[in-house]
């Protein structure tokens, strides 16, 4: 299923269409009751899902961000303030993707009267090992205060953090052909989308005649 949250993203339907991609249009129902206050109130009441909306909701605007169809998925002009309230969010999490970003957070209400560190799993076990983990960890702040920051220690960090973008580069390196591909079609899909090629040409450039 496709679903659009953008103007913008109408495109990818067309796209998918001359790519011969199978679509049924259906019509959404104007007549859908507001299940956010209820989302929310289940997530007041159960970590479980709470957690689980963040995870979700982080999970999909760094797939946006990452999305490598960047002509038709604007990340700057994702609306987060909505999205957070379609995911029955709390409180919008702190995310460097947002933080770094000038993006919308126009429609998101935050929920003012709970302190989201209170809020308990239903399942009592989980919520016994959650209360040990924290009590572990402030014991072993108290017994272990944070050293200060020293210009090696920094440097050791630095030298780390270019060895895993190594990594992520060769990890990178293997799905580039991939990525171009993609690039590619979305340049012809623009150049289809102004009249300057048709359909027909546009299946033979992006192989859709040999499918």
């Amino acid at each position: 299923m496709v679903t659009c949250s953008t103007i913008q993203e109408e495109s990818y339907v067309e796209f998918l269409r001359i790519r011969r991609v199978p679509l049924q249009e259906r019509e959404s129902s104007h007549d859908v009751p507001d299940v956010v206050p209820q989302i929310r109130a289940a997530a007041k009441k159960d970590r479980d899902i709470m957690e689980k909306g963040v995870k979700a909701f982080v999970s999909y605007v760094r797939a946006y961000k990452e999305h490598h169809c960047s002509y038709i998925f604007r990340w700057k002009e994702l609306e987060i303030g909505k999205l957070g309230m379609g995911y029955g969010l709390l409180q919008l999490p702190s995310m460097s993707e947002v933080k770094n970003y000038s993006l919308s957070t126009d429609g998101f209400v935050p929920v003012e009267d709970i302190n989201i560190a209170e809020i308990k799993y239903k399942d009592k076990s989980r919520e016994k090992q959650r209360k040990k983990n924290l009590k572990a960890k402030e014991e072993a702040r108290a017994l272990n205060p944070k050293p200060h920051k020293n210009p090696k220690a920094k440097g050791n960090a630095a030298d780390n953090s270019r060895k895993k973008k190594t990594a992520k580069q060769r990890r990178a390196a293997q799905s580039v052909e991939d990525v171009d591909e993609l690039e590619r079609d979305y340049r012809l899909l623009k150049k289809l989308k102004k009249g300057v090629i048709d359909e027909t040409e546009f299946a033979k450039l992006t192989g859709v005649d040999d499918m």
